[in-house]
């Protein structure tokens, strides 16, 4: 997690984020099971026409890209 704890602290750190000189890391939870252990994911995401609080694929969204992979695999569950 980052914070800026002053103005241009914000600046530079949002400045870093657009042109992706940060990366981001995220740890998810998923339910079920995947052909492949590893993947990229590279749509466009923006709000979803029928529910503007969510975020979806969309054709004119923003450039997004994700590369995944599966840590640990339980089956069974």
């Amino acid at each position: 997690m980052l914070a800026a704890r002053s103005g241009p602290a914000y600046e530079a750190l949002t400045a870093a984020l657009a042109e992706r000189r940060i990366r981001r890391q995220y740890l998810g939870l998923a339910v079920g099971s995947f052909r492949e252990s590893e993947g990229t994911i590279d749509r466009p995401i923006g709000r979803r026409p029928g529910d503007r609080k969510l975020m979806g694929v969309t054709k004119d969204g923003r450039e997004a890209r994700t590369d995944w992979r599966v840590l640990v695999q339980q089956h069974g569950l």
